[in-house]
């Protein structure tokens, strides 16, 4: 069993019934939102998971080529339809990162998240699955213990009970997932925007500041879906 397979397959020995690993992608680019994604899983769905030949690859999103996570995602996708299994996708539009700060943003994206799949400290309820909205009742709904994975540093004042883990997205396959789920979906946001804003390149860049965006930053002005406090010393 990979490495990053072990930590999850851990915590559901030692009694969690549900797992759930949240990352965020975006923290640095000039243009564009911060992303964050939430996945929760059960031991049957994650027995199921590690059975699947994707799941060997899955680690964090920056480690793989944009081909591979497209693949794994487009694997997922196809994988969740007939399984038991919660992901909640949530963004954070650049003004409001200019409101709050980045560090708030992506806190915010983390806990709408939670809130997406109607999480509590003690246990989730019902499920919204994506991409297909089905909600599940009875039987189908979360219940039990829940441990809560987000990748990094623990995040103060969050209403969320959470383990931090440093490299989670290496050190966790459920974190690994959302990590992977998380960039794609931004990903393709940026190169949609690009079709709107083409001088910026976001299609290659996907917001980051290369030489070529702050450049045409210089050149055309800044667009709404840059971030204005990420651009005061631009030069």
């Amino acid at each position: 069993m990979p490495e990053n397979h072990q930590y999850d397959m851990q915590l559901f020995e030692d009694g969690a019934e549900w797992v759930v690993g949240v990352d965020e992608v975006g923290r640095g680019p000039l243009a564009g939102p911060v992303t964050a994604c939430a996945v929760a899983i059960n031991r049957e769905c994650f027995t199921r998971i590690i059975e699947q030949r994707w799941s060997a690859r899955i680690t964090d999103s920056k480690k793989l080529k944009e081909s591979e996570r497209n693949d794994i995602a487009k694997e997922f996708w196809a994988f969740s339809k007939d399984s038991l299994i919660c992901v909640s996708l949530q963004s954070i539009a650049p003004s409001i990162i200019d409101e709050i700060n980045i560090l708030e943003a992506t806190k915010q994206a983390m806990r709408q998240c939670l809130e997406a799949i109607e999480y509590t400290a003690s246990m989730p309820v019902l499920p919204t699955f994506i991409p297909s909205k089905l909600e599940l009742t009875g039987e189908d709904a979360f219940t039990g213990k829940v441990a809560t994975l987000i990748d990094g540093l623990p995040l103060k004042a969050f209403p969320y009970e959470h383990r931090a883990l440093v490299k989670g997205d290496s050190r966790s396959l459920v974190i690994g997932l959302a990590s992977i789920l998380a960039k794609v979906h931004r990903d393709q946001y940026m190169e949609k925007l690009s079709e709107k804003y083409p001088q910026y390149g976001w299609s290659q860049n996907k917001g980051y500041g290369t030489a070529k965006h702050r450049e045409a930053i210089l050149q055309f002005g800044a667009t709404p879906e840059h971030r204005k406090s990420f651009l005061r010393n631009l030069s």
